[in-house]
C-alpha cells in the first residue's frame, strides 16, 4: 500500500463519496431542525479548520501515513497506542456503516432475508476491492462520484411541487443550542470522519496536495449534503425528519410526476449503497494499514479477510436493531468521535512539529 500513488482527483472523489454516502440516507444535523442549513455550514467550517491539521501532519513527513508518523514521532510503544486507537476507530466505524447497510436492506427490500446474508455479500465485495488496493478504489470512486452527483442533483427538481419554505422558518426559533448540537452531530458524522484518510494517504504528486485534497473533497461533499438535507427538510418538515429512520427514502417516495415518473427512491438507495460501500472499504484499508504498521506485517492483503470477518462479528454483537444504533449514535458517537477527530490529531501534530524541528536542526548541523 505504501507505494501506491493516488491522484488528487481520485483522492477527492474518495472523500466526497466517503462523507456523503451514509448522509444521503440519514441526513445530517437533524437536531437543528429548521436551522439544519446553518448547522451544516458550521460543521463544514469546523471540518475545514481541522483538515488543516490533517494536511500539516502529512506534509511534515512526506510519503508517510498516519500510522507510520505515529511510530516515527512517539516511538514503537507509545506510537502503537495511537495506532491502536485509530485501528479500533476505523474498524468500529466500518461496523457502524455495515449496520446501516444491513438494516436498510432488511427494512426496505429484503424483509425475510437474515441480515447476516446482506452483510456477507457486502463484505465479499469489500475484500475484493481492498485487495486490489487504494488505487483501484480511487479509480472506482472517480467514476461513481460523477454518477452519484448526477443522480442526486437530477432528482432534486422533482421535489419542487412538495417544497414548503415554512419548514425552514422561523430562523433560530428554538435557540442556538439545537444548532450547536446539530453542528456537533454533523461534524462527528460525517465531516470529522475524514481523519481516516490520513491512514491511507501517503504518496502525493505535489507537496501541498493534502491541503488541496481535503479542501476540495469537503467543499464538493458539503454541496451534496447541504442540497440533499435542506431539500428533504423542505419536503418533510422538522418533526417528520426526526421521526423517520430513513427520511430521504421517504421523501423520494412522495415524487409522482403525472403518475408516470414514480418510485424513483432507487436513486437515493443507490447513492447510499455506493457511498456506504466506499466508506467500509476506506475504513478497512486504514485498519489493515495500521495493523501492518503495529506488527511489522509487510503485506496488508494477508490480513484483510480476518479483519472483514471481525467487522461482521462486531456488527452483529454491537446492535440488534437500528433503534439501538440511533440511540447510541446520539448518546455516545457525537462525543466519542471528536476525540479521534480533533484531540488526538492535535497531540500528534504537536509531537510531529517537535520531531520535524529536531530533524531539521540535525540536518543543518550536518551541513555545517
Amino acid at each position: 500500500m505504501n507505494k501506491e500513488l493516488v491522484s488528487d482527483k481520485q483522492a477527492v472523489s474518495m472523500i466526497v463519496l466517503f462523507i456523503s454516502g451514509s448522509t444521503l440516507m440519514f441526513d445530517s444535523a437533524q437536531a437543528a431542525k429548521e436551522d439544519v442549513w446553518l448547522a451544516i455550514i458550521l460543521a463544514f467550517t469546523a471540518a475545514l479548520i481541522v483538515s488543516l491539521i490533517y494536511g500539516r501532519i502529512l506534509t511534515l513527513f512526506p510519503n508517510k501515513n498516519l500510522f507510520q508518523i505515529c511510530i516515527l514521532v512517539f516511538g514503537r510503544w507509545a506510537g502503537s497506542i495511537f495506532c491502536f486507537l485509530y485501528v479500533f476507530f476505523s474498524i468500529h466505524l466500518a461496523s457502524l456503516v455495515l449496520v446501516d447497510y444491513s438494516e436498510f436492506m432488511a427494512i426496505v427490500a429484503l424483509n425475510s432475508t437474515p441480515k447476516i446474508v446482506s452483510m456477507i455479500c457486502a463484505m465479499l465485495l469489500v475484500i475484493w476491492i481492498v485487495k486490489e488496493g487504494v488505487v483501484v478504489c480511487g479509480r472506482w470512486c472517480e467514476l461513481f462520484m460523477v454518477i452519484t452527483f448526477l443522480l442526486v442533483f437530477a432528482s432534486l427538481p422533482l421535489f419542487i411541487p412538495h417544497l414548503n419554505i415554512n419548514n425552514l422558518r422561523p430562523f433560530l426559533y428554538r435557540g442556538v443550542s439545537p444548532v450547536l448540537q446539530g453542528a456537533l452531530g454533523a461534524f462527528a458524522f460525517p465531516f470529522g470522519e475524514i481523519v481516516i484518510f490520513m491512514g491511507i494517504f501517503n504518496n502525493f504528486k505535489r507537496e501541498k496536495s493534502p491541503y488541496r485534497i481535503y479542501r476540495r473533497g469537503l467543499v464538493i461533499g458539503t454541496v451534496l449534503i447541504f442540497a440533499s438535507s435542506v431539500t428533504h427538510m423542505l419536503v418533510l418538515g422538522p418533526e417528520e425528519m426526526v421521526r423517520l429512520y430513513f427520511p430521504p427514502y421517504t421523501a423520494f417516495q412522495l415524487i409522482d410526476i403525472a403518475h408516470f415518473l414514480t418510485r424513483i427512491e432507487i436513486v437515493i438507495a443507490a447513492g447510499f449503497l455506493i457511498g456506504g460501500f466506499v466508506k467500509i472499504v476506506i475504513c478497512l484499508l486504514a485498519c489493515s494499514s495500521g495493523i501492518c504498521e503495529m506488527f511489522s506485517v509487510s503485506n496488508y492483503k494477508l490480513i484483510i479477510t480476518p479483519i472483514c470477518i471481525l467487522t461482521i462479528i462486531i456488527t452483529i454483537s454491537d446492535f440488534s436493531s437500528i433503534m439501538e444504533l440511533l440511540e447510541w449514535d446520539l448518546a455516545v458517537w457525537h462525543w466519542w468521535a471528536p476525540f479521534h477527530q480533533v484531540a488526538l490529531p492535535i497531540i500528534i501534530l504537536i509531537g510531529a512539529e517537535i520531531k520535524a524541528r529536531k530533524r531539521k536542526k540535525r540536518e543543518d548541523c550536518i551541513k555545517v
